[in-house]
């Protein structure tokens, strides 16, 4: 197959976990033969990475992006400054779909305002597949940041629609009507996992400290604990001001965003993920759990799911209101929480080795179970599914044209007065 993925994201530092999916799919699909082709912006075109760096180029093509290859997947990156720019892009990818002819388009859905997605479905609706990787990116739904009647009638029209949880899916199908297939993500490696799970040591961990990823509670959680050591590794979603706040507390530690994420891990006791909004799944609830990392997670969207079955689920009160704005809080209400359950988990695993010990070895164990059942193979078994729908919706399709032509003909053979007479009774009807 040749693959076509497009992103109005960088391919390189961005630390987002839609972006770690798309390139760890591409990657693994190029390991198994099939030719992969990413569109993707050099750098990015809002400052939502701390860190930027782009990838070198081994070729310019005629249509102004550079051209390298990573892993086995050739990377085609614009240069785009602004959101006027954009058309450069949709330009690009149009070009792309003409050009290289693939089996299948993938839009991945941080691709704001469905953009990308109208300028493919506009060129082959019957090879375009929407990855969903997270409510906030959707057109529809009560999270969604840019909310699109356009963008969600894209969807009806596209091939097939992936989601990475069964959270997700029906979320789709509950706020769009679209089904779509689950298909977890091979995103973490292939192992062996080193065990990073230690009662007496490191810190209890944060990853992308920010508004809806739930810092209120993580500096709530340092400030109950001041003698305990904890961590904030900065991401995309980390402020000015959240780094303010986090700066303030003694006990906090601010780690650098890096995609090296054994770094922190090794140095990480328990890791919070205390989200108030609708997580699509969780990349780093099982890359923890796969280290022996107990995890104390929300309940919000679809980390339940994420934590398989291990322990320490607990209660917020989700964010209800969001809104994109220049500081990236995304949401300015943020609803009080009941710090309670959180405090007494927290102090649970902090003070019970045989607890501790015991959390470790069950997360352990779930994660490298879950790990054995996924793989890229299902997304091919995926993308063979979502072929045998457009087929079959081509077959009624042309099934109803035929049956249309005959009646049109039929029609035809009829008297004026017995045509007017059949038209008369249709209209009754």
């Amino acid at each position: 197959m040749k693959i076509l993925l497009a992103s109005t994201a960088p391919y390189l530092s961005n630390f987002t976990g839609a972006n770690k999916i798309n390139r760890a799919l591409v990657e693994q699909l190029a390991q198994r033969g099939h030719s992969c082709r990413v569109i993707a912006l050099r750098r990015p075109m809002f400052s939502i990475s701390v860190v930027d760096q782009v990838l070198p180029a081994e070729k310019a093509s005629a249509g102004g992006a550079d051209i390298t290859t990573l892993n086995g997947v050739e990377v085609h990156s614009i240069d785009i400054a602004n959101p006027g720019q954009l058309p450069q892009l949709r330009g690009y990818l149009e070009s792309q779909i003409r050009s290289f002819d693939p089996t299948w388009i993938l839009i991945s859905s941080e691709d704001w305002g469905q953009f990308l997605l109208q300028a493919a479905v506009e060129t082959a609706a019957d090879r375009v597949i929407y990855l969903a990787h997270t409510p906030a990116a959707l057109p529809f739904g009560p999270d969604a940041l840019m909310p699109n009647p356009l963008g969600t009638k894209l969807l009806q029209q596209a091939a097939g629609i992936i989601s990475l949880s069964h959270f997700l899916s029906e979320f789709i199908r509950q706020w769009s009507g679209c089904e779509a297939l689950t298909v977890y993500p091979h995103a973490y490696g292939d192992g062996p996992f080193p065990s990073y799970g230690q009662f007496d040591h490191g810190y209890v961990t944060m990853v992308n400290p920010c508004t809806v990823k739930g810092i209120s509670i993580f500096l709530d959680l340092a400030r109950a604990f001041p003698s305990v050591p904890f961590a904030a590794v900065l991401s995309w979603g980390t402020t000015e001001h959240d780094r303010d706040a986090l700066d303030a507390l003694p006990n906090v530690t601010l780690i650098p965003p890096t995609e090296d994420i054994e770094s922190f891990f090794a140095q990480t006791r328990i890791l919070l993920v205390p989200s108030l909004w609708h997580e699509a799944f969780g990349l780093v609830v099982v890359e923890a759990l796969l280290r022996g990392i107990p995890v104390i997670a929300s309940n919000a969207g679809g980390l339940p799911e994420a934590k398989l079955n291990t322990n320490f689920v607990l209660p917020v009160n989700p964010i209800v209101h969001y809104e994109m704005d220049s500081d990236r809080s995304l949401a300015k209400e943020v609803p009080s929480q009941d710090l309670g359950p959180w405090i007494a988990a927290l102090e649970q695993l902090l003070n019970d080795r045989a607890l501790y010990e015991r959390e470790s070895a069950l997360s352990r164990e779930a994660a490298s179970a879950f790990l054995q059942q996924i793989g890229v193979e299902a997304y091919e078994r995926a993308f063979a599914e979502i072929a045998t729908r457009v087929a079959a919706r081509e077959a009624e399709r042309t099934a109803a044209q035929a049956q249309q032509a005959e009646l049109e003909q039929r029609l035809a053979q009829l008297s004026p007065k017995k045509r007017a007479l059949f038209e008369a009774l249709r209209r009754k009807t």
